[in-house]
């Protein structure tokens, strides 16, 4: 949507009330009179033969003299986007596969270990004698296991 031949207290209530609506605003000015709307936007260009306030208030300039660069400018930024969307992406499944491999090497290292040897056998019989302990039954006498 574009708005033209406007005063600036016109551009500045054309932005607040799209603002208002959620909507992110692009000004494109060059005079002195689009300041106060280039500082307002979300986003603002104004092309290199502008005022020197007009070039100060926007966040792009661009050297063309035609408006040519502003589509230029918004497919580079919208690409630019995409760009970083997919880095995001990449950077999390480049983060998730070591994570989820480390996890199942260590899965299979416990697994192994517990294999290993009975050193878990005096661990196994103290807890049966503790889950069996009523205070009243003797406990079995502990086992003794060769190393």
């Amino acid at each position: 949507e574009a708005i033209g031949q406007a005063s600036p207290e016109d551009k500045l209530a054309v932005l607040e009330k799209l603002q208002a609506e959620g909507r992110h605003i692009m000004m494109v000015g060059d005079g002195l009179n689009d300041t106060a709307a280039l500082a307002t936007a979300h986003v603002s260009m104004s092309p290199a033969s502008a005022s020197e306030a007009g070039r100060a208030a926007a966040d792009l300039v661009f050297l063309r003299d035609d408006l040519r660069a502003v589509p230029q400018a918004v497919g580079i930024a919208r690409r630019t986007g995409r760009i970083v969307r997919q880095n995001f992406g990449l950077t999390i499944l480049h983060l998730l596969i070591p994570i989820t491999l480390l996890m199942g090497a260590i899965g299979l290292g416990a697994f192994f270990w517990s294999l290993r040897s009975s050193q878990y056998d005096d661990l196994a019989g103290d807890a049966e004698r503790i889950l069996h302990d009523d205070g009243d039954t003797p406990l079995p006498p502990k086992k003794e296991t060769a190393r």
